[in-house]
């Protein structure tokens, strides 16, 4: 009986484990953790919403009005998913800092914000409550939820 009850509890066991292999459609992953718009309010139309992008080396923006400054350029950036066309290169202000180059991506897919730009530019990234804060010295100057 104690034999019997030991391959029970395998079985069960067994079946346990396999439930958590089972594929799930909706599950994966992506590098995008949530969207918020320029004022930090989420999910706004895709022209006015800012992505915090960890793997863009440069600030690519599809929304015009967002570039300071624009001076037209002919350049093409490599990304993940192939390379974006960039007509204007300029300024772009993220809570009173003023990050360059920032280039405009007339057919980009959003407005990548570069983590590594940022902190070229003295500011800090913080995973906090949910939130990535980005500071300067020990001010916060914008919020991306997580």
């Amino acid at each position: 009986m104690i034999n019997e009850n030991k391959e029970d509890d395998c079985d069960e066991d067994a079946e346990y484990e396999e439930d958590n292999y089972v594929d799930e459609p909706d599950d994966g992953c992506f590098a995008i953790f949530e969207e918020v718009n320029v004022n930090g309010l989420p999910i706004a139309p895709k022209p006015k919403t800012l992505i915090l992008d960890s793997g863009a080396s440069k600030t690519t923006l599809c929304d015009f009005n967002l570039l300071i400054d624009p001076q037209p350029i002919t350049k093409f950036i490599n990304t993940y998913s192939g390379s974006i066309n960039i007509t204007h290169a300029g300024k772009f202000n993220l809570g009173g800092t003023v990050i360059y180059p920032a280039f405009y991506a007339p057919n980009g897919p959003r407005n990548l914000v570069s983590v590594s730009q940022l902190e070229d530019h003295g500011l800090k990234v913080v995973g906090k409550n949910r939130m990535f804060l980005i500071k300067l010295g020990q001010r916060i100057i914008y919020r991306f939820p997580r």
